[in-house]
């Protein structure tokens, strides 16, 4: 069993605008296993969220909507939206390369600014990814 740690994201995104939260450089193969994106009220649902994985650490709207979408895979969309509640995601995906970052990608289609405040739990693995 590998090492469990959370990465907190927290930022505010702007009016009509976008914002790119960046973790920092993960040093060894991991794995995902918990989301949790909270959303304040009067959001009203006009702040898209997805969560990605990169081998860049680039903060730039456009260069992380084209990175490995973490929740694209199976599902029927990749965005995630809210308004006065928690989402609490249980999501395993296998990331087994070294020297990743984590980013949340925030687009607000709002006249008002939004906070953005999430967190991911993984599991590193020192040796490759473990059973």
């Amino acid at each position: 069993m590998g090492r469990i740690q959370t990465i907190l994201f927290r930022g505010t995104v702007t009016a009509n605008s976008q914002l790119v939260l960046v973790s920092q450089r993960i040093d060894a193969p991991f794995r995902t296993l918990y989301f949790r994106l909270s959303f304040a009220l009067n959001t009203n649902r006009t702040v898209d969220v997805q969560f990605v994985v990169a081998e860049g650490n680039s903060a730039t709207y456009a260069i992380a909507t084209l990175e490995q979408d973490l929740f694209r895979q199976l599902s029927q969309s990749n965005l995630l939206f809210g308004d006065d509640q928690d989402i609490d995601i249980d999501h395993v995906v296998d990331i087994p390369r070294a020297g990743m970052f984590l980013k949340v990608v925030a687009d607000n289609n709002d006249a008002f600014d939004h906070v953005i405040d999430a967190q991911i739990a993984i599991e590193m693995f020192e040796r490759g990814l473990g059973p």
